[in-house]
């Protein structure tokens, strides 16, 4: 029998075979894209995996450092407010616990430099520099002061994340540690506090110092400046200085009313 013209050998129509061939150039379509898909989706996620770069206009605002250490083998520690214009300079003032002396409102000047891979230097106009590394999005910076090798002394800042505070800005409970030494005998506290947004404090706490460890309980007052910088003053006498970080969510002091204590400390918001 003749085969009809319409069929192949195979026994398909002419019809079927172009059925065929639309199906797998679809398929064909279907996996380009797919492919393409796939190269799409490896490439937003290495997109995602790149770090972030840096430069000097990642740090930009204000913040508050706090410094410890020591230098020619006596205990140091300081606390800074300073503000980074986002072009390579520094200013501020600062707190000073060193040698018998306490220091308040120093004068704060430097540049800084800051590398793509978020490295840096500040170079001081006193002549102290320092090695730095802050994060991607500017909100925490660490250093190291590199300028003289019988200094060991470190620190970090902290932005304030915001344009300016009140007493209104410390508000709720807090976890407070402190060390440091005193009178030449290390010394170490955690405190309980509750600060009500209106200047007062109240808490509790334990000390361990020379030999004993003490439980107590403690008022305050305090005031915070639209710099976020502060001062507090307890019942018993103490007194510190304070700069209110990260938008209330973190305190960090130094004691100021004794030039035989090096004492610092940093708090962070328990609960509202």
């Amino acid at each position: 029998m003749e085969l009809h013209p319409d069929f192949w050998t195979n026994g398909h129509s002419k019809k079927d075979a172009a059925r065929e061939e639309n199906g797998s150039s679809l398929r064909g379509l279907l996996r380009a894209g797919l492919a393409a898909g796939a190269v799409g989706l490896i490439a937003a996620a290495s997109a995602q995996a790149a770090p972030r770069s840096c430069s000097n206009n990642t740090l930009s605002g204000a913040y508050g450092a706090q410094l410890k250490g020591s230098a020619a083998g006596l205990p140091f520690a300081g606390l800074d407010d300073i503000t980074a214009d986002g072009n390579g300079n520094f200013s501020g003032s600062g707190t000073i616990a060193y040698n018998g002396a306490i220091s308040q409102n120093v004068p704060i000047s430097a540049t800084y430099s800051i590398n793509s891979d978020c490295s840096g230097a500040v170079t001081f106009s006193n002549g102290a520099t320092q090695s730095l590394l802050v994060t991607s999005d500017g909100a925490e910076v660490q250093f190291i002061r590199t300028d003289n090798a019988d200094d060991q002394i470190t620190g970090d800042a902290a932005s304030t994340a915001v344009k300016s505070c009140s007493n209104s800005s410390l508000k709720g409970n807090y976890g407070a540690t402190l060390g440091g030494e005193a009178a030449g005998l290390p010394f170490a506290a955690l405190d309980n506090v509750v600060a009500d947004g209106n200047g007062n404090f109240s808490g509790a706490g334990t000390l361990s110092y020379n030999g004993a460890i003490v439980n107590n309980s403690f008022s305050a007052t305090y005031t915070i400046n639209p710099d976020c910088s502060g001062s507090i003053s307890f019942d018993n006498g103490v007194t510190q200085n304070l700069v209110v970080v990260n938008k209330g969510a973190e305190v960090r002091f130094i004691r100021t009313d004794n030039a035989d204590a090096v004492i610092y400390g940093d708090a962070k918001l328990l609960r509202k």
